[in-house]
């Protein structure tokens, strides 16, 4: 028996195409790929384009296709196949459009990221008007994202909200719309650009100058960005020309950063926790100043021992010992002995020691000044099952910063000088 087909199509049924498992998640750009490819390849029998079809579907997906491979008579199996899978994996459009309305949040993703996943999922005869008007719409009513940044009137009803009694529209940002903190980190990072002097942080405006007379430059400065913005200053929450201030949750001073003193003081009055969780919640009220604390991992050491096993908020009782309260009220002690942090100077060189045993590592960045040196930063950490197992060196590298500090408190530093042990 000869063959009827045309030579064209038996020198193409020859070539062997890769095709890529079944997107069950985007089903129509998989079929644009493999038709893609049999074009290339000059393959256009239904038969020979269904068997590779077949070839590529894992077992659950033949399912859908089963009746077309058991019927001998159907002579546009491809065809018949691709519709199936179409109709059963695609998403119709009565779907992507409710997707597009209620089921987007803007998340981690920038505004203009949010757009460009809105017009992906939208129909072609939506007009990029239509769906820019839905963008703006949706964020703060639908999943309350967008939060007010500019004085536009027309931008206030964007986060309005219901009340039983009437409609309220907020005429300045209000935190608690969700991503506002980010949102607002933006903003505020990019009026006080170019601002080597200055640390924001959300709503609070940290400005280290060297003399009063600096100060009251870098002062203007800061008040014309916030003039120019539109920005207002709450003057019974704002200190000035002070020595030392509080900044989020740290004593700053001209010499350096410690920690606040009446945070010590309730640390310090902490009594000895009963179960687990209050135990867990001790550690990480310390630990918020760790980077103040000299050999903490080492001291704590004993404590996370006996957390060994607790599941969240364990209310299991703690085997409290004699050595291990001890090192709780050592945990309590060391941090009254707290170290000074300081701000690093430019032109002084640096360095950075480092140590490790077989239960912590450790490491410290510091300024060498006339006769002693200054320590500007501070880790130490427990080894984990992994690093108790490395070799002295190996053990001293894990103490070393992940990258090589660059800037410090905002300033800029060269690469420091190491030493170990």
């Amino acid at each position: 028996m000869t063959d009827t087909k045309p030579a064209s199509e038996l020198e193409a049924g020859a070539i062997t195409i890769k095709i890529p498992p079944f997107w069950t998640d985007k089903p129509e750009i998989w079929f644009f790929q493999v038709e893609a490819q049999f074009n290339f390849s000059r393959i256009t029998s239904e038969e020979t384009k269904f068997n590779y079809l077949v070839s590529q579907l894992e077992p659950r997906f033949l399912e859908n296709v089963r009746d077309i491979i058991k019927d001998p008579e159907n002579t546009a199996k491809y065809y018949t196949a691709k519709e199936i899978l179409l109709l059963t994996f695609q998403e119709s459009e009565n779907v992507r459009i409710k997707w597009l309305l209620t089921g987007l949040e803007l998340g981690d993703m920038l505004p203009s990221q949010l757009l460009r996943k809105m017009c992906s999922l939208g129909h072609p005869d939506i007009s990029e008007k239509v769906l820019r008007t839905v963008w703006l719409e949706k964020m703060p009513e639908s999943i309350r994202n967008i939060v007010i940044v500019s004085d536009e009137e027309e931008d206030k009803p964007k986060t309005a909200i219901t009340t039983p009694f009437v409609l309220y529209e907020f005429n300045v940002m209000s935190f608690g719309l969700r991503n506002a903190p980010s949102t607002f980190q933006r903003f505020i990072t990019e009026v006080l650009r170019g601002l080597d002097f200055v640390f924001p942080y959300l709503d609070d405006v940290l400005i280290a100058s060297s003399s009063e007379e600096e100060h009251v430059k870098h002062i203007k400065l800061v008040f014309d960005r916030f003039q120019q913005y539109g920005l207002r200053i709450n003057l019974v929450k704002s200190v000035m020309g002070a020595d030392q201030v509080e900044y989020l949750g740290y004593l700053i001073t001209s010499e350096g950063s410690r920690s606040l003193p009446e945070k010590v003081e309730v640390i310090t009055n902490y009594k000895l926790p009963d179960t687990t969780h209050e135990l867990r919640t001790f550690l990480g009220i310390v630990n918020f100043y760790r980077r103040y604390l000299k050999d903490a991992a080492k001291t704590q050491l004993p404590l996370h021992d006996l957390l060994k096993g607790a599941k969240k908020k364990d209310k299991r009782k703690v085997p409290w010992t004699e050595n291990t309260v001890k090192n709780f009220e050592q945990c309590k002690s060391e941090l009254v002995k707290a170290a000074l942090l300081s701000f690093p100077k430019s032109g002084v060189p640096l360095s950075l020691s480092c140590d490790a045993s077989d239960f912590a590592i450790g490491s410290v960045l510091q300024q060498l000044k006339p006769a002693y040196l200054l320590a500007l930063d501070n880790k130490n950490e427990q080894n984990n099952v992994g690093q108790k197992n490395d070799t002295s060196n190996s053990k001293e590298l894990h103490s070393l910063p992940d990258e090589e500090p660059t800037t410090r408190c905002g300033r800029k530093i060269k690469k420091p000088v190491r030493f170990r042990e």
